[in-house]
């Protein structure tokens, strides 16, 4: 690809998927490229949820990408983001099947309907967060797309996600997680408390990971930052990104990286 086309896909990247930009970069060279294109879309797909104000045009434009990813390979859209992923897919064979459940997943944060059980709940995470992790496993030599870590770390992603954008689903009158007691909202401490449980069972995982596994997974480093930064109270995504700095991100990727701290 066109160096000046793909500087569009790493700009979005960089833009709307910081964590997952910079484990790109810390990641195999061979892999580098993909896993910012991967990080292009998953951008993609939360600047679309966060930022269109009606619920059915968001669901539109993810409609557009589950399209635009079945058209046949080769096919040209003119979207950047789109004709990289395109060619990511085509040169891993990347199974479609996770891009379509993921927007799925992701979709259900545009409306209010209540997530029935934590059963319900740890499906939708392993569909959205747990996906994204299983495709940057593909694109890194001798990562396994079903390890352990994978999956328990895409949990503890999820929840943290959930959880640093809770004032979003406040503001669409929406509870992403399972209604536990009587009352309406969720018990937050609570939430953050299956967080930290999630984080824990990822950090026994990651001690005997390989350390393919580990790449791929790099952006659990920074789940320990957000549940910090969502105990301080707020809850406002905008307040997260600002608690935790660009510095305090590329620290916490190098440790994981580097010494396997997370």
């Amino acid at each position: 690809m066109d160096a000046a086309y793909f500087d569009v896909v790493r700009l979005a990247a960089r833009t709307y998927a910081p964590d997952h930009y910079l484990a790109a970069l810390l990641a195999p060279a061979a892999a580098r490229d993909d896993l910012i294109t991967l990080a292009a879309i998953l951008g993609d797909v939360d600047r679309i949820i966060a930022t269109v104000s009606e619920p059915a045009l968001a669901e539109i434009r993810l409609h557009w990408w589950n399209d635009t990813l079945a058209a046949p390979r080769g096919t040209r859209s003119g979207n950047p983001l789109a004709d990289a992923l395109g060619e990511v897919i085509a040169r891993r064979q990347l199974p479609l099947s996770e891009f379509g459940g993921l927007l799925h997943a992701r979709s259900h944060d545009l409306y209010a309907d209540p997530t029935p059980s934590d059963d319900a709940l740890k499906v939708n995470l392993a569909a959205a967060d747990g996906a994204s992790l299983r495709l940057a496993a593909r694109c890194i030599d001798g990562a396994d797309p079903l390890a352990p870590l994978i999956a328990a770390a895409g949990e503890a992603i999820g929840r943290a996600r959930l959880l640093s954008t809770y004032a979003r689903f406040k503001a669409r009158g929406s509870n992403p997680f399972p209604q536990r007691s009587s009352a309406t909202a969720p018990d937050l401490p609570a939430e953050i408390a299956f967080a930290h449980a999630c984080l824990a069972d990822a950090r026994r995982l990651w001690a005997t990971a390989t350390r393919a596994d580990r790449h791929a997974c790099l952006p659990l480093s920074l789940v320990a930052s957000y549940l910090v930064a969502v105990q301080r109270g707020g809850h406002d995504p905008a307040q997260m990104m600002a608690e935790i700095a660009p510095l305090t991100r590329v620290v916490r990727l190098w440790r994981a990286h580097m010494l396997g701290l997370v």
